[in-house]
């Protein structure tokens, strides 16, 4: 699971088409890597100057992504994979943000798939095409959980 936070000035991102946009970007990326699309989550935190600061001073012209992964993980020591990834983001981000002026920064982090779980459902670590058929039968039962709730 990805979760990217994207924390922002008031003036940036208020418009529901573009914050519809980005996060369908976002999705895409993953879904071309076979990571189930209801896996990937976006959320937008705008912030007033008085609660956003860096070095001590109010910004407003500032983007500051924190991605968090779960669902897959990377070996350290590939430092190629690592600058690939990072400049995937990068492309992904930059018509949004750099290319509008605005100041970009991001960190990505990792979590336990061990301590991950969806509707009391641990999800399956990967999705080789054998494992397609049971993303799928996943999918709807936490369709059928949402709908009625234990």
């Amino acid at each position: 699971m990805p979760i990217w936070k994207i924390f922002h000035g008031p003036e940036t991102f208020t418009d529901a088409t573009e914050r519809h946009e980005l996060a369908r970007r976002i999705t895409d990326f993953y879904v071309s890597r076979k990571l189930p699309a209801y896996y990937v989550n976006v959320q937008y935190f705008p912030l007033s100057p008085d609660r956003y600061y860096t070095g001590g001073n109010p910004i407003s012209k500032t983007v500051f992504v924190e991605i968090l992964h779960v669902a897959r993980h990377w070996d350290r020591k590939d430092r190629a994979w690592a600058t690939g990834l990072k400049d995937s983001i990068d492309g992904i981000l930059r018509p949004y943000t750099i290319d509008k002026g605005l100041h970009l920064e991001f960190a990505v982090q990792e979590s336990p798939v061990e301590l991950w779980r969806i509707n009391g459902i641990d999800p399956p670590e990967s999705f080789p095409p054998e494992e397609h058929e049971q993303a799928a039968r996943n999918k709807a039962k936490l369709d059928e959980l949402r709908k009625n709730p234990q």
